[in-house]
């Protein structure tokens, strides 16, 4: 032991490297490994759809997107909003919404029609809607 002093005191960088300090490691505790936080690029979503194809991209790329965003949760503030503005943006810009159906006609002027009836017998419904019943 007193062959280490000598050393450690000619040298005096040479205390790094003494093994003796087991006691003082001990105190430090285990190591700590950082969280691994994996980055969530929304721009992988598409700004507009016109076929199938794309719709189904995009809705493939915002299940993968909510899955990481879930799988961090913990590491990630606001991941419910985060998710929940994602969808809400598919549903409501991306995706194209589909067309209102147009009015049905009453039965009376589908039997008018047939019997060819005018324009103010039918009240206005001439040319509008679909077929009769």
């Amino acid at each position: 032991r007193g062959g280490e002093r000598a050393m450690s005191t000619r040298f005096p960088l040479f205390g790094w490297l003494r093994r003796d300090l087991d006691a003082v490691l001990a105190l430090a505790g285990g190591e700590v490994v950082p969280p691994i936080v994996r980055p969530v690029r929304l721009t992988l979503v598409a700004d507009s759809v016109s076929d199938y194809d794309g719709a189904l991209a995009v809705l493939r790329h915002a299940a993968q997107l909510c899955t990481v965003i879930s799988h961090q949760a913990g590491r990630m503030r606001n991941s419910y909003a985060l998710r929940a503005s994602l969808l809400e943006h598919i549903a409501a810009r991306v995706l194209p919404l589909p067309l209102p159906l147009p009015p049905r006609r009453p039965k009376h002027v589908a039997a008018a029609l047939a019997q060819g009836g005018d324009d103010e017998a039918l009240g206005g419904w001439r040319g509008v809607g679909g077929g009769g019943s």
